[in-house]
């Protein structure tokens, strides 16, 4: 059986804006300036999340640990670490 985790999160990020798309709403993202994040229908400044997903079957999920990567008020890394059970 096949079962979804969270592959990697990004928490505390701020929208930026953008006169294009940078980040779309599908398994892909597009370059973009360095701490920009933006994508439709978000408004410049909201706090937000981004998530990947991963599919694995029931063996391989007892070692599965998500990357957490966490952001400053400029889109900066400032940490990153792993979280089990995500």
């Amino acid at each position: 059986m096949m079962r979804r985790f969270v592959r990697a999160v990004v928490r505390h990020a701020t929208a930026t804006p953008s006169e294009g798309q940078t980040l779309r709403l599908d398994p892909h993202a597009e370059p973009g300036t360095p701490g920009q994040v933006s994508a439709p229908g978000i408004r410049p400044g909201a706090p937000i999340t981004i998530l990947s997903w991963r599919l694995s079957h029931d063996g391989q999920t007892l070692s599965h640990w998500a990357t957490v990567v966490m952001l400053d008020g400029e889109n900066r890394v400032v940490g990153v670490g792993e979280s089990a059970g995500t």
